[in-house]
């Protein structure tokens, strides 16, 4: 055990220290599943797991409070493997969690504070001896940082019960009640080939965007490198495309992308044309580093796209729906948007990977069939990957409003209610149990996916006091707000 299993309160840290010593990357959650049976097992609970990895641990209610309704606390087992140094194995080698002043961190890694912390909070409350409350269980999913996989191959029967309380969401005195549900669409473009006879073997980069996530940062004009990219290949008529290739992640906005080409024309006068178009992208999206470079290449496929193929392709891409479709004044959040996010040449396939979110299903649905229209008109096949469903939020549930008064009496000022332009798996446990009510909060993990991760000691211990609080209150307050 380390240093942090003697911070307060210790049988939280205690159980995020176990957490940190046990490898659990995305598709490596086993372990760590099996660790947390055998405690609760030991502890005379009841464990449940289903046939992909997730976990259900129930504990009956205190004498005289079996008539209460059943709290779940919800937390994903994954961690996102991040390290400073790249030859980091997260599959074999711990976590190694340290004190800094008043934060917890990992030393050259990712802490795992997301989702650790949440899974230590739900553990702690599932074996405090001293919380006399009514009936509790911990749920406890696989794959949520690869897609919400465990969450959406769960057994119905692990989600019985009244209350959820997802653990995955901050910062401390923030309330999540909605997200949005979202689908990766792949669009597939069968490329048709002609042998280039003339020119220079050139490579144009565009680079120095901003990117980001597309949920969080889809409205906050931050560009898109394939869009314009696309745009000026289509303003250079004496340009033979070999290949386009941008992006990665299908939730990231792509902030650089390059095309190789032979080009047939005055190299300084492209260059020219490339300073212009480089100032007016600065100039719209209010950012300097952006640069859109032409250097010379070698060995460059003599085989480029047919005039009309290349003009099919820069023009879906170049055109293509993207950013804020919705906006909800109410919330203050994007309601429905699209992520033109990678493109992928390959000799007999080029692929485009877009994805569409929306707080509404059937406004995301609507989201994607227009892509699809959209893609068509250029002979792309489409293929809808992966759909999660949103969550709409109902502020006014007895849950909501419980937390609500349980932190007003404890803090004296109002618990802060939101929802995100991002995917959480309450859109998912919902839809499979429409009786549960649903809330998301935490102590909140600043610099999460990154090496600079960190956990506010004090933050933790808030979070587990107003967490009892909750279930010790949670019947009071719902009795009053019905």
């Amino acid at each position: 055990m380390s240093e942090i299993s003697d911070l307060s309160p210790q049988n939280v840290w205690k159980f995020f220290d176990l957490i940190c010593s046990i490898p659990h990357p995305s598709g490596h959650e086993a372990a760590l599943a099996e660790k947390l049976k055998q405690i609760a097992t030991e502890a005379g609970l009841l464990c449940r797991m289903d046939k992909v990895g997730n976990l259900r641990i129930d504990r009956p209610a205190a004498p005289g409070k079996e008539d209460l309704p059943r709290i779940i606390f919800q937390a994903h087992l994954d961690m996102v493997p991040v390290a400073e140094d790249e030859n980091f194995d997260f599959t074999t080698t711990p976590v190694t969690p340290y004190i800094d002043g008043d934060v917890v961190r990992a030393r050259g890694t990712t802490l795992g504070g997301d989702d650790g912390a949440g899974v230590a909070l739900a553990m702690a409350l599932l074996t405090d001896e001293t919380l006399q409350c009514g009936p509790l269980s911990g749920l406890f999913t696989i794959g949520e940082e690869v897609g919400l996989t465990g969450a959406a191959a769960l057994d119905d029967e692990l989600l019985e019960g009244k209350y959820l309380i997802n653990l995955d969401c901050g910062p401390l005195g923030c309330a999540t009640i909605g997200c949005a549900g979202g689908a990766r669409q792949e669009f597939k473009f069968i490329p048709e080939y002609e042998n280039c006879t003339a020119g220079m073997p050139i490579q144009i980069t565009l680079t120095g965007l901003q990117g980001g996530h597309s949920g969080d940062c889809i409205d906050k004009n931050r560009g898109n490198a394939i869009k314009s990219l696309a745009a000026f290949l289509l303003e250079q008529p004496q340009i033979k495309l070999v290949s386009f290739n941008s992006g990665s992640a299908d939730n990231a906005i792509p902030h650089e992308a390059q095309a190789q080409v032979w080009f047939g024309g005055d190299l300084k006068q492209l260059q020219n044309h490339a300073a212009l178009f480089e100032l007016l992208l600065k100039n719209e999206l209010k950012r300097d580093g952006i640069k859109l470079e032409i250097s010379e290449v070698s060995n460059l496929s003599l085989q480029t796209l047919t005039s009309e193929k290349q003009q099919k392709l820069l023009t879906a891409l170049s055109l293509a729906p993207n950013g804020v479709f919705e906006f909800d004044d109410e919330l203050q959040i994007v309601r429905t948007s699209s992520n033109l996010a990678a493109v992928f040449t390959g000799k007999e396939l080029i692929r485009i990977r877009t994805s569409q979110r929306s707080l509404d299903d059937a406004a995301r649905e609507n989201a994607s069939a227009m892509l699809a229209e959209h893609f068509a008109l250029a002979g792309c096949s489409a293929e809808i990957i992966s759909p999660y469903p949103g969550w709409n939020p109902v502020p006014e549930c007895c849950l909501v409003q419980s937390c609500c008064k349980v932190w007003k009496s404890m803090h004296n000022e109002p618990l802060k209610l939101n929802a995100i332009h991002a995917g959480l798996e309450c859109g998912i446990l919902g839809k499979k149990n429409p009786e549960l009510e649903l809330i998301s909060l935490g102590p909140g993990e600043p610099g999460c996916h990154t090496p600079k991760e960190y956990l506010q000691i004090e933050n933790v211990a808030l979070c587990y006091d107003f967490l009892k609080a909750v279930c010790l209150n949670l019947h009071k307050c719902a009795y009053f707000t019905r």
